[in-house]
């Protein structure tokens, strides 16, 4: 994936002051699950995030299978064959982001509550991808974090990875591929208020969510 950097030189004074060279590392993809559903499937807010003062363009993400019931907007999420361009291709400015919502209808999600009273959920497991600035074979590396963001710990828990690849091999005590989910930590409980990481190396990053969990009892 190609990306840009605009290096913008400021005369002050007689002093030039010049950008630093921004880079793909700097994109920053969050997704969250709304609470929402239409036509019976979730909704989920997805927010590209460009964490550099650079302006970025042609930014593309992995969004092979992607399905939606209702239309998102392509001025914002395009789909061009296994990629997906995002915001028409314009520019991205630095700290700048930019968001869209869409109910997915490949990968059924659930979430299984233990506790009828619990104010936890699926919901509240949070997905960052952000370039960690290392290649591997030519490969752009990318850093995965799983956050449970409420106080309720959650196992079982599942991201969508279809035809997921890496030429890194990913610790499989993080993160194994089971068909067309990965199971996150084995299985094993993700407390509340806390992250899991891995690695892996491809170009461009995939696109994944949670699609299942088991929230337990707090």
């Amino acid at each position: 994936m190609a990306s840009s950097c605009n290096v913008v030189a400021i005369l002050v004074m007689g002093l030039v002051s010049q950008g630093f060279c921004c880079s793909l590392e700097d994109i920053v993809i969050g997704t969250v699950r709304t609470g929402v559903e239409i036509q019976g499937k979730p909704e989920w807010k997805v927010t590209v995030t460009n964490n550099s003062k650079c302006a970025q363009h042609e930014l593309r993400v992995t969004c092979q299978g992607f399905q939606t019931v209702e239309a998102v907007d392509p001025s914002i999420f395009k789909q061009e064959g296994d990629k997906c361009l995002v915001n028409h291709g314009n520019a991205l400015n630095g700290f700048g982001s930019v968001s869209f919502s869409y109910p997915f209808i490949m990968f059924p999600s659930s979430s299984v509550v233990e506790d009828w009273f619990s104010l936890c959920s699926l919901n509240d497991i949070i997905v960052g991808t952000v370039r960690t600035g290392n290649e591997i074979q030519g490969m752009a590396e990318w850093k995965v974090t799983i956050t449970n963001n409420c106080k309720c710990s959650q196992h079982d828990l599942k991201l969508t990875c279809k035809d997921f690849q890496s030429v890194e091999t990913v610790d499989p005590s993080i993160f194994v591929q089971q068909g067309d989910d990965c199971l996150v930590i084995q299985g094993n409980t993700l407390n509340g208020f806390t992250s899991v990481s891995f690695l892996y190396a491809w170009d461009p990053p995939f696109f994944m969510f949670p699609s299942s969990s088991v929230v337990d009892d707090c």
